[in-house]
C-alpha cells in the first residue's frame, strides 16, 4: 500500500475544551476557600463561629479528599493527554500509550507492512454502535476506534460536530468524517469499509431498559424528597452492608433481566449499576420509614443523661451522639437530662425522631439572635 508525501499529524483522544484551565482554577479556588466563603456568608458574626468552623473542617476529611481527588484528576487528565498519541505521516501509522501498562500497546508500522485496512462495527455492541479500523500486517492486527481521535487544537465547535458524527447512522459518512479517515485519504491509503450503521442502541427505545431507567428516577426522586422532609436517623444500627447486598442482588438480577430483552451488555450493566445505587439510597430512607410506621404504639419519649460533650446516654436504649460543637448543645452541662423521641417498629431497630429536636434548636437560636 503506497502513500502519496503529506504532512504528519498527530491525534489525541483527550481534547482541550475552552477555558479547561480557567475552569480548573475556578475549582480549585473553591475548594481552598469555600471555608472563609462559609463564615462569610453565615446569617451571624457571632465570634464562636470561626473557631467553631475551624474545628469542623480539621475534623472533615472529605474537604481534603475531594481537593487530592481534583488535583489528580487534573493531573492524571494532562499526563494522559500529553502521552497518547496517534501520529500519522509518510512513512507509517504509529500509536504511543500514556503509560507502560496501559491496556493498548504501542505499535508502529509503516505502510509498505499493513496488508489491509478495514473499517468493522464494534463487535461488542449490538448493531455496531461505534466503527472499529482494523489494520492487519501478515503477523499482527491492531485495532483503532478512528471516532475518538482528533487534533490536539480542535475547537470548541469541531468537537460538537464531531460529537454528532458519532450519532450519526451511515458508518462510511461517520468515519469519512473524523481527522483520521481524511489524514489517511491525503496518504493515499484505501480503506475496506464494511456494511453496517453506527447507530448506538437506543435505551429508551427499548421496553426493559426505558422501564428500569423510569424506575430508578423514581426511586431517586423519593429518596431525595424523602431526605428533605425526614427526619430520623438510625441508632446502633448500620444499613449499608444490608443494602450493599441487595444492591448486588438487583444489579446482577437487573442486567439478566435487560439481557433478556436484548439490551447490549455494557449498557445493561450500567443500567443495572445505576438502578442499583438508587435503589440503595431510597433503601435509606425506606428502611426508616417502614420501621417509624410499623411501630403501632407511636414514638417512645425516653430520658437521657449527658455524659459527656456531644453524648448522651439512657439505660437499656442506644447512646445518642450528637454535634459537640453546636452551641445548643453546649448549654446542657454532665448529668442533665434531655427527652429524645425514639422509633422501634418491626424491624426492630431504634432510630430517633430527630423533628422535637431540631424545633428546640431552631427556637434556641431564633431566641439568642434576638438578643
Amino acid at each position: 500500500m503506497a502513500g502519496h508525501r503529506s504532512s504528519a499529524i498527530t491525534l489525541t483522544r483527550n481534547p482541550t475544551f475552552p477555558f479547561e484551565r480557567l475552569i480548573w482554577g475556578l475549582v480549585l479556588f473553591f475548594l481552598l476557600t469555600a471555608p472563609v466563603l462559609v463564615w462569610l456568608l453565615l446569617p451571624t458574626h457571632d465570634d464562636a463561629i470561626l473557631p467553631t468552623l475551624g474545628a469542623r473542617l480539621l475534623r472533615e476529611p472529605r474537604l481534603y479528599f475531594s481537593l487530592v481527588a481534583t488535583l489528580a484528576g487534573f493531573v492524571w487528565h494532562q499526563r494522559t493527554r500529553h502521552r497518547e498519541q496517534l501520529r500519522l505521516d509518510e512513512r507509517g501509522i504509529h500509536y504511543t500509550p500514556p503509560f507502560s501498562w496501559w491496556p493498548q500497546r504501542g505499535f508502529s508500522f509503516t505502510w509498505s507492512e499493513i496488508e489491509s485496512l478495514q473499517l468493522l462495527p464494534f463487535s461488542r455492541y449490538q448493531r455496531g454502535a461505534i466503527p472499529v479500523l482494523q489494520i492487519q500486517t501478515k503477523n499482527q492486527t491492531r485495532k483503532i476506534w478512528p471516532l475518538l481521535w482528533f487534533p490536539s487544537e480542535l475547537s470548541w465547535a469541531e468537537h460538537r460536530q464531531r460529537q454528532r458524527i458519532r450519532r450519526g447512522t451511515d458508518l462510511a459518512q461517520a468515519f469519512a468524517g473524523c481527522a483520521l479517515a481524511k489524514q489517511l485519504t491525503a496518504l493515499g491509503q484505501s480503506v475496506h469499509v464494511q456494511p453496517g450503521k453506527t447507530a448506538g442502541f437506543d435505551l429508551f427505545g427499548n421496553r426493559a431498559s426505558r422501564a428500569a431507567v423510569l424506575v430508578m428516577f423514581a426511586l431517586l426522586t423519593y429518596a431525595l424528597a424523602d431526605a428533605m422532609l425526614a427526619q430520623q436517623r438510625y441508632l446502633a444500627f448500620t444499613p449499608w452492608p444490608l443494602l450493599g447486598l441487595f444492591g448486588v442482588l438487583a444489579a446482577v438480577s437487573m442486567t439478566i433481566l435487560l439481557r433478556r430483552f436484548a439490551v447490549p451488555l455494557l449498557e445493561a450493566i450500567a443500567v443495572a449499576a445505576l438502578f442499583a445505587g438508587a435503589l440503595g439510597l431510597a433503601g435509606y430512607s425506606g428502611l426508616l420509614r417502614l420501621n417509624q410506621f410499623s411501630d403501632w404504639d407511636g414514638s417512645e419519649t425516653v430520658s437521657y443523661v449527658r455524659q459527656a460533650n456531644g453524648l448522651f446516654s439512657a439505660t437499656g436504649f442506644p447512646a445518642i451522639e450528637v454535634d459537640a460543637l453546636e452551641p445548643y448543645w453546649q448549654q446542657y452541662p454532665n448529668g442533665q437530662h434531655y427527652s429524645f423521641s425514639l422509633y422501634r417498629g418491626s424491624l426492630g431497630f431504634w432510630q430517633l425522631d430527630e423533628a422535637p429536636v431540631n424545633a428546640q434548636m431552631r427556637a434556641f437560636y431564633r431566641a439568642r439572635d434576638q438578643h
